[in-house]
């Protein structure tokens, strides 16, 4: 114990009392008598016992301070860092100390707030991120003590807010936490009490996703992210590969995927789905089946497994695309998750508590989970769901939420300039009308955004830093936790990926290929095929990309050496692995896919000119296409959707090694053949547009995806698209001039091209029309997202009545007594509501009623407007009840005009 003298002890006390009366005084007295205690703390005269006292003296006063940050502001930076090092220092000492762990914990809270980090030059980030995995490493935090102690303090403030039954729901930090907790305690009683074992999550943005993730992370429980992309293959491959013996699935469409593979998952014991199904497979637990059995399990379980966990722990494992064949399997621990979040804070020194962000990235990607997610339990912001991906809905929930940080890839900042620009010209708009485009698009409180994983024009960052939004560019990769470079605020530069984040370390390597290593990295690759090596001998792991390195730091991608690329919406490609499926075909001598930072594969391909098959020097060209043509339709079979080759070239020589598009072993210098073949591959990038008869029609080129099936595969035969492969066709004629009919229905649309795209994207347009739907045969509930629509396109009637089936008739009475309905109905309902059969029309009325009145979600607003074709029908009956069930609906001023369709109903 230090013996002082007590002169000095009275001095220490007498600054410890006046520490307690700071609310009393002036900002600038409490600053002083703040910094002045730090000083006594710090100088080497004063005692251990003293100093400390002081320490804590200080740490308790922040913490009971309305608001800290006018006392942050003024104090050192360097005063704050020695009280940090000293509480560090202690706990490393006495780690069992409940007081001193206590007081690191609220100074890990307090040095994380923008009034504090903003004053850290930038050059002693790296510094204070050491000093912050000294903290984490002191007090064993992880995300379970981390996202409670955010809960207690925070409250009754908002956390999430989403999208439920037509209406924006609030949950608050109090009450997330208690709906994770019973999370966390009903996945506990799967195992009956023993050592949980891996429990996978295999769904799309949704609130139940962020608490099931938080459940885990926060107590213990290790987790598998399944992205909901993947295929069959792939979700079979995951769950066995990670050992699952849990899986939660979203909907139907993602456990027809795991009821595939149920019989070849030995380890697999429990699968739950998030929607309610009517009938559901045998041994599949529906959500609330799972939220009951929590009371089987202690309320406190959670609590103690999170405090329990250590910064070593393993928490997690991410899948991601592997360069030749399976995915890989990428493990972090709890240190990796918490620490990213301070060095990702301190580079972002002014996002806090009052910021807002948009769930739009996929969680089961680093960027959704880590920077969005946990980024606002770590910084107390409050994160909003949207209803999908699509631009609409990303548009709405803009002006909905009115976010202030957005997170997304190249193609949806395109985008968003695009939307901007069609209110406000940039080049001819004054700055108030452009600005107030821009806040008419976002929201108007939009002040942050990054742009990641793939490459956007410089002249998008430009535009958007011009409007105050500042637009960052940044590098990462999964490895990583995410991010690896970032460029700094405010000193944006043409091309630049950024400098490196506080925390990590990166080298360039002789042949140029970045090299990373840091305590956020992953711990390792999930049991990795023979002896593949996750890190070199110097720990350093070896990205795969050639890099540029200027004098200041900042990172320019040259070429990649990995077999791994991204497309514009950020989806990892691995181009060699779709190449190697057309090894096995004898006619391909080499294929060449195209699609790094574009919207879609194509491929190239060179006849292997030994192939006897057919004779390619007699052929002629649309028998050589017809023949690669149906060779690309099988690899496509193969793939999934966002891999799919949606065109492809036959070129008419191999690569080259003596144009340099061949290294010495071999292997394809993508950045090379890529600018070679620049006029081939330009061509496979255009638009597909036909003429059917006099109607000009747009493809989109996720069509071709959807369907694995390339732009050629359409044909036009005397006025009808078929494709031959399905055995399907499509009327398309003109019947006047704003007039078209497609399939079974008119469209009033003005002149110029009709975008397929659109009516396939939009449920008022298609619901009903069994031909359109029948052609493309894709799976109808894929099309409950409704992106953008042309303007003017507009739904006028059917071309001719529907005719009924037994099969119909059964399928209608079976929905109108399901307590859950799908686009499924609705289809079955317009199409029903347009027969000569009274009965049916009145049936599919009744059926719809039951949509608007049960659904106040996305499916009501498509069935008023199935029921608003009613109008039409040739039945008296069947017009009164539609009407009398409008009239008790529709209240957003529309009703003048249903009520002028339904006394005056005409039809093409």
């Amino acid at each position: 114990m230090d013996l002082m003298p007590r002169s000095e002890s009275a001095e220490s006390e007498r600054m410890t009392q006046a520490l307690a009366g700071l609310s009393a005084v002036s900002t600038r007295d409490a600053v002083e008598r703040l910094a002045e205690a730090l000083r006594r703390a710090a100088d080497r005269a004063t005692g251990l016992e003293e100093s400390e006292r002081l320490d804590l003296a200080v740490v308790r006063t922040f913490l009971g301070a309305i608001d800290p940050d006018p006392w942050l502001g003024p104090l050192a930076v360097d005063e704050f860092g020695g009280l940090f090092d000293r509480s560090v220092a202690r706990l490393a000492n006495r780690a069992e100390t409940p007081a001193l762990k206590r007081a690191v914990l609220d100074l890990l809270d307090l040095l994380r707030r923008p009034a504090f980090l903003r004053k850290i030059d930038p050059a002693e980030r790296n510094l204070w991120a050491n000093r912050f995995l000294a903290g984490i490493e002191a007090t064993g935090l992880t995300v379970g003590p981390l996202f409670r102690q955010r809960a207690e303090k925070f409250g009754s403030r908002v956390l999430f807010r989403y999208n439920r039954a037509g209406r924006v729901r609030n949950l608050t930090w109090r009450r997330a936490r208690a709906r994770v907790e019973l999370i966390a305690r009903a996945l506990l009683a799967l195992d009956g009490g023993s050592k949980p074992r891996p429990i996978a999550i295999l769904s799309e943005n949704r609130i139940e996703m962020a608490l099931l993730d938080l459940a885990c992370l926060g107590s213990g429980l290790f987790n598998v992210l399944v992205p909901a992309n993947s295929t069959n293959a792939d979700v079979r491959y995951i769950l066995g590969h990670s050992k699952a013996h849990t899986i939660i699935v979203s909907t139907r469409k993602q456990l027809t995927k795991v009821i595939a593979a149920r019989e070849e998952l030995s380890e697999l014991e429990h699968i739950i789905v998030l929607d309610p199904l009517d009938r559901k497979p045998d041994g599949v637990l529906s959500w609330e089946e799972l939220l009951s059995q929590a009371d089987r399990i202690p309320a406190g379980a959670p609590e103690e497994r999170g405090q329990a966990a250590k910064p070593d722990d393993a928490a997690t494992v991410m899948y991601t695309s592997g360069t030749t064949g399976t995915p890989k399997g990428i493990l972090f621990t709890q240190r990796s998750l918490v620490f990213k979040r301070f060095a990702r804070a301190l580079s972002l020194p002014e996002i806090g508590e009052d910021d807002v962000f948009l769930c739009f990235l996929p969680l089961f990607h680093t960027f959704g989970r880590f920077f969005e997610m946990l980024g606002c339990i770590f910084w107390g912001s409050t994160y909003c769901f949207l209803d999908d991906p699509s631009p609409r809905a990303l548009t709405n929930g803009m002006r909905q939420y009115r976010p202030t940080v957005f997170i997304s890839v190249p193609k949806k900042w395109i985008q968003l300039r695009e939307l901007i620009v069609a209110r406000a010209d940039s080049d001819t708009s004054s700055d108030e009308e452009l600005r107030a485009a821009v806040e008419a698009v976002t929201g108007g409180r939009l002040r942050w955004g990054l742009s990641a994983a793939g490459h956007l024009d410089a002249d998008i960052f430009r535009f958007f830093q011009r409007q105050g939004i500042e637009l960052l560019s940044g590098f990462g990769m999964t490895e990583a936790t995410g991010g690896i470079t970032m460029t700094p605020v405010g000193e944006y530069r043409d091309d630049s990926l950024g400098t490196p984040l506080p925390g990590i370390e990166t080298a360039i390597a002789e042949d140029g290929e970045m090299l990373i290593r840091g305590p956020y990295m992953m711990s390792g690759y999930l049991d990795p095929p023979g002896d593949e090596a996750s890190f070199d001998e110097d720990g350093w792991f070896h990205t795969g990309d050639l890099m540029e390195v200027d004098r200041d730091g900042h990172h320019r991608l040259v070429d990649r050496k990995k077999e791994i690329y991204k497309n514009i919406k950020g989806e990892t490609i691995a181009p060699q692995r779709i190449e190697n499926l057309f090894r096995d075909l004898e006619a391909v001598g080499r294929a060449f896919l195209v699609g790094d930072h574009r919207e879609f594969n194509t491929v190239l391909l060179w006849p292997n000119p030994d192939y006897t098959g057919l004779a390619f020097e007699r052929a002629g060209e649309s028998e050589i296409r017809a023949h690669f043509r149906s060779l690309v339709v099988s690899v496509n079979k193969f793939l999934a959707p966002y891999e799919r080759i949606v065109d492809f070239a036959v070129i008419d020589r191999d690569l080259d090694p003596e144009r340099g598009e061949l290294t010495d072993k071999g292997t394809p210098r993508r950045s090379k053949v890529v600018r070679n073949f620049a006029d081939t591959i330009r061509l496979l990038y255009r638009r597909t547009n036909l003429e059917v008869g006099d109607v000009e029609l747009t493809l989109p080129n996720w069509l071709f995806q959807r369907l694995g099936l390339t732009a050629q595969d359409i044909r036009i035969e005397d006025g009808t698209l078929v494709l031959p492969s399905r055995g399907s066709s499509l009327v398309v004629e003109r019947h006047s001039n704003d007039l078209v009919r497609i399939g079974s229905c008119y469209y009033r649309h003005p002149k110029g091209a009709v975008n397929l795209g659109a009516l396939l994207y939009s449920p008022r347009l298609w619901l009903g029309n069994e031909q359109l739907v029948d052609f493309i045969d894709l799976e109808l509930n894929d099309r409950l997202r409704p992106g953008r629509t042309e303007e003017g396109i507009r739904w006028e009637g059917r071309a001719t009545p529907y005719r009924v089936t037994q099969q119909d008739s059964e399928a209608l009475a079976a929905a109108g007594r399901s307590r859950h309905h799908d686009l499924l109905h609705l289809d079955l309902a317009a199409r029903m509501l347009a027969s000569e059969e009274r009965s049916q029309a009145l049936a599919a009325v009744q059926l719809l009623e039951q949509v608007v009145d049960e659904e106040k979600g996305p499916l009501a607003e498509p069935a008023r407007r199935v029921l608003s074709r009613a109008a039409m029908a040739g039945s008296l009956d069947v017009r009164r009840v539609a009407l009398r069930v409008l009239v008790a609906t529709e209240h957003d001023g529309r009703f003048g005009e249903t009520l002028r369709r339904f006394l005056t109903p005409d039809s093409p």
